[in-house]
């Protein structure tokens, strides 16, 4: 019990390297966001599939919070004339298409993509080789009523992988019995995915009018 006690402590307190997002091409939004009014829907979000759950249940749960009965997930939504594919940055004419196929006020577009994914979550004696992994998401809300996109985030999130040069690599060094000593903890590119979504809600919310 004590073994893995110790093991445990030593996945946790292992050296790693942080992982960074990154707001691109981010600009002041033109109105607060305000979740008080209007019935919105949201669109089936564009990832892989290993995602795709994730994902969607966390921005499901954002928004519920926020706007409980006022809100939809589209597969939840029975009736609409809404053809299932992307509308992100969709024309104006299609939006206007989409406002009277679906009668909501608002729609939530979601795109994800995992862009490099080189480095493993958990590595034991690594030698020195370059790594990295790499993930983005975008998040854009969209005002049907007014054919328009009223907030727009893009966010990338990057690891580096650590790397410390392995005591296993050189038959001269002195090695060490710490299995600490030895492990790399990566933050992995689906780990990254809903790190950028993360930060990408956690601004909509500091961007909506707080109540009092």
């Amino acid at each position: 019990m004590k073994k893995q006690i110790w093991i445990l402590l030593c996945l946790t307190l292992a050296s790693c390297n942080a992982p960074r997002y990154l707001f691109v091409d981010s600009l002041p939004q033109k109105q607060q966001i305000d979740f008080s009014r209007g019935k919105w829907l949201l669109n089936e979000i564009e990832c892989d599939d290993d995602n795709k759950d994730l994902l969607t249940t966390k921005t499901n749960t954002f928004f519920s919070k926020k706007l409980a009965t006022r809100f939809t997930y589209i597969k939840n939504e029975k009736g609409l004339l809404m053809t299932p594919k992307s509308y992100f940055k969709a024309q104006k004419s299609v939006l206007k298409d989409l406002k009277k196929g679906t009668d909501f006020d608002f729609l939530i577009n979601v795109v994800a993509k995992k862009n490099r994914s080189e480095v493993a979550g958990i590595q034991l004696y690594q030698k020195e080789i370059a790594g990295s992994n790499e993930s983005e998401v975008f998040l854009e809300i969209v005002d049907l009523n007014l054919q328009e996109v009223i907030f727009s985030e893009h966010v990338v999130g990057k690891f580096q992988k650590n790397t410390q040069r392995s005591i296993m690599e050189d038959p001269n060094t002195r090695k060490s019995n710490r299995l600490l000593d030895n492990i790399n903890l990566n933050t992995t590119s689906n780990k990254l995915l809903l790190g950028s979504l993360d930060k990408i809600l956690q601004k909509l919310d500091k961007s909506a009018p707080k109540k009092y």
